[in-house]
């Protein structure tokens, strides 16, 4: 996949900083650039053994997206047999982000008119904690499907190399199981996930997080419409807004138990040989770690964040896409960090581009 266009920015922190323009060349917009590598082998007439290596890479500049690593949306090997499902081992997208092919028949497709691309307005990081797209050392097994219905679980050992002993209580852990459900025009998706936290000196009691997710959609014909509620308990992170940055927008930074909700709301409408996509999010967080009033002030205590996307996708070929959107994102927090005042920060977004299938 080769994908490039255009994205405008508009950065307002609400503060003393004032707002902030950028116009510049952006790539992977409507689904991310990848070089993917396919390989099955039927072992018998209903089982067959199969690998994916999927690399990604900036189509505006050449390079590796992930340095250190040339597989860093998937490599994982699968055996899948007609009676008994398919067991999957590697590099794996987490099922809440919908990243990678195991999970964007879970998540991704069914919870949204925009899937996981559209770049950053359309991403699911900015609607629940995140913990990456795809990662590592991740088992995951798809059930046949009965009547409509499938169950998925994954579980992964460690999901970032970089901490931690794999298997250990020392890194990070994964888990998730799904139920999806398959009827025609109606699709459904009821999703838990756990992150079993790593255990430290800097952190010798964490709190593990939890995730509840519904959310589906129907075609109408007309217009398909897709809704989604997303429940989350003590994570550790709330994602700062595009075209911001961790060091100095640090909302929530070096909380635990940070609970909340979101939900969305989007539809597909065909039009013009195309399709018009529409979506809106609302977030609500906030946390029940004791911190000081000095430190509450410095990092906010309480998020509202609101999410307006649009886009138009027109396919000139089988292979070839263009495609515009525009989106509006807003926070509705204030505090104080790094010198820098955050109040009620908003995001507005314009890209065009074009995507190219080989």
């Amino acid at each position: 996949m080769v994908d490039t266009g255009l994205k405008f920015s508009s950065v307002d922190a609400g503060g003393s900083q004032g707002s902030q323009q950028k116009l510049e060349m952006a790539d992977g917009m409507l689904d991310a650039n990848r070089i993917i590598f396919i390989g099955e082998e039927d072992l018998s007439e209903r089982t067959k053994l199969g690998f994916w290596l999927e690399a990604s890479y900036a189509s505006d500049s050449g390079a590796m997206k992930t340095s250190g690593s040339l597989f860093d949306r998937g490599s994982y090997i699968f055996l899948n047999n007609q009676d008994y499902g398919q067991l999957a081992a590697g590099r794996i997208g987490l099922m809440r982000s919908g990243g990678t092919p195991l999970t964007f028949d879970i998540t991704g497709r069914r919870v949204s008119p925009f899937g996981t691309g559209w770049g950053d307005l359309a991403s699911p990081m900015y609607s629940m904690p995140f913990y990456g797209f795809p990662v590592s050392n991740m088992l995951q097994y798809d059930s046949p499907m009965i009547h409509g219905v499938q169950a998925h679980v994954q579980y992964s050992f460690q999901i970032d190399t970089s901490t931690g002993t794999e298997g250990k209580s020392s890194a990070d852990r994964y888990g998730a199981f799904a139920l999806t459900y398959d009827g025609g025009d109606l699709n459904l998706v009821g999703m838990v996930d756990w992150m079993n936290e790593a255990t430290g000196t800097a952190n010798p009691d964490p709190h593990d997080s939890w995730t509840f997710m519904l959310g589906g959609n129907y075609d109408f014909g007309v217009a398909k419409l897709y809704a989604t509620a997303t429940y989350f308990k003590d994570a550790n992170n709330v994602w700062w807004l595009p075209g911001f940055d961790d060091t100095n927008y640090n909302l929530f930074n070096g909380c635990d138990q940070i609970n909340g909700y979101s939900v969305t709301l989007g539809t597909k409408i065909p039009a013009w040989g195309g399709a018009i996509n529409l979506s809106a999010m609302y977030l609500d967080a906030d946390y029940d770690d004791e911190v000081t009033a000095e430190t509450a002030a410095q990092i906010g205590t309480d998020l509202k964040r609101y999410t307006f996307v649009a886009g138009y996708e027109y396919p000139l070929s089988k292979q070839t896409t263009l495609y515009g959107a525009a989106g509006f994102f807003k926070d509705k927090v204030n505090y104080v960090s790094a010198g820098n005042t955050y109040d009620d920060p908003f995001v507005t977004q314009v890209i065009i581009g074009i995507h190219h299938n080989f």
